[in-house]
């Protein structure tokens, strides 16, 4: 009964009836309405004080865009309650990120998606586009605007799900046909916003629109992968060239599904060498490799979420040159920028794999290699999405989504070929 009060922010019976109806499917009447509202007092007059202050509240000024401008409108005060009662849970960069999505549905606008392509502009070639755009003089403009359909702009204090669903369906009526146009980002954020405010948000979704198989063509084969191993080894002149440095971080990401800041994050007190067995049983030693990488606030702190990446020999070793003879266990085994890790990812793909660059021009360079062990690592393990998402830190449904999965006629040969093993210790108990 609270929930439905403050959520609908009034004493209305018939709003109230609906809300529970709709969220709870409860049918409830005006005497059991009236029966608990009697037998709480306290909290009767809590809400009441409520209502009345949500009713005080409503903004009496049209919003302007000065008001929109990111600073500004995280001082207001629904946003900045939102980022206060999130903090204990979600880092500040993922907290801002939420608010700048709610700030550009606010306006009216989706950002960083070309209408044309279809295709986002993600970090600095977000920035990269935004420069070649003023070098020709042209507007930045790099999303789509929808004031020109229609769209007013909203007041944080009084947005509702029919906002958001009104722009989900402007953004995609007003995009070109057979464009695959993803507005997941403001959806969630606009859902968590109006949950954490008590408002309702039931008929919005809260799964991103993601068919399977979005991204299986994005992925080059494995003759092309060493083909670009080859070429950073050879153009290196030593352990401390950025080729060599790229070389060993790329394979890194490739053999591990790493991200590009825990990669490069990673230092040599976390490096050892085990013992293990592989698949068929025998001894191998693998490097281990311990990193800090993409995790919930809440569950892993500000460093992120502690993993042990195994790897081959062969790449231990490599680390530790790249590292260098004279590193400190707490020195970071790269000596490499990020950004400079990206200029020379793209160079290695645009030579050697184009068809990723034509069919996807804003590709993450570096994020590219793990999508590449991941679907490299599906086909290694006869599509074991369990073992594959435990590796690299998805979920057995993002995998799903991104890579598909194999025909069921390879399904049923694959699974042939673990029928010797289901009976090795059978036949040799006999």
């Amino acid at each position: 009964m609270p929930e439905a009060i403050r959520a609908e922010k009034t004493f209305e019976k018939d709003k109230i009836k609906y809300y529970i109806l709709s969220n709870y499917n409860k049918e409830i009447t005006d005497n059991s309405i009236d029966s608990w509202l009697s037998k709480h007092p306290k909290e009767k007059k809590a809400l009441i004080e409520y209502v009345a202050s949500a009713v005080e509240k409503r903004p009496t000024k049209e919003v302007t865009l000065e008001m929109l401008d990111f600073k500004v409108f995280k001082t207001i005060p629904e946003i900045k309650a939102y980022m206060i009662g999130k903090g204990s849970t979600v880092k500040t960069s993922g907290i801002n990120r939420h608010v700048n999505e709610i700030r550009n549905f606010c306006l009216g606008v989706r950002p960083g998606i070309n209408p044309k392509t279809g295709i986002k502009y993600i970090g600095d070639e977000m920035k990269r586009h935004k420069q070649e755009l003023k070098r020709e003089g042209k507007p930045i403009v790099v999303g789509i605007d929808l004031k020109q359909f229609g769209w007013t702009l909203k007041h944080p204090e009084r947005i509702t799900q029919e906002d958001m669903l009104e722009y989900e369906y402007l953004v995609r009526q007003n995009y070109e046909e057979g464009i695959r146009c993803d507005t997941s980002a403001p959806r969630l954020a606009v859902k968590n916003f109006l949950e954490f405010h008590h408002r309702r948000h039931d008929r919005i979704s809260g799964l991103k629109h993601r068919s399977a198989g979005t991204l299986k063509t994005m992925t080059i084969t494995k003759e092309q992968v060493n083909d670009i191993f080859d070429y950073l080894r050879e153009s290196a002149s030593g352990f401390t060239d950025p080729y060599y440095q790229a070389y060993v971080a790329i394979k890194f990401i490739y053999q591990t599904g790493t991200r590009i800041s825990a990669t490069l994050n990673a230092d040599l007190k976390g490096m050892s060498l085990v013992e293990t067995t592989d698949v068929s049983g025998n001894l191998v030693q693998l490097g281990n490799v311990r990193v800090y990488d993409k995790g919930q606030l809440k569950t892993y702190g500000e460093m992120g979420h502690e993993w042990d990446k195994k790897i081959t020999k062969e790449l231990y070793y490599e680390m530790i040159n790249a590292a260098g003879k004279e590193a400190k266990p707490t020195d970071d085994i790269f000596r490499l920028e990020e950004e400079t890790l990206r200029q020379i990812s793209r160079e290695c793909i645009e030579k050697y794999a184009p068809e990723i660059i034509d069919t996807y021009p804003l590709v993450k360079v570096v994020h590219f290699w793990r999508h590449i062990m991941g679907q490299h690592m599906l086909i290694a393990t006869n599509w074991n999405y369990g073992i594959v998402a435990a590796m690299g830190g998805w979920t057995v449904k993002s995998l799903e989504e991104s890579y598909g999965g194999a025909e069921e006629r390879q399904l049923r040969e694959f699974g042939a070929k673990y029928l010797p093993v289901l009976m090795r210790d059978l036949e040799a108990h006999e």
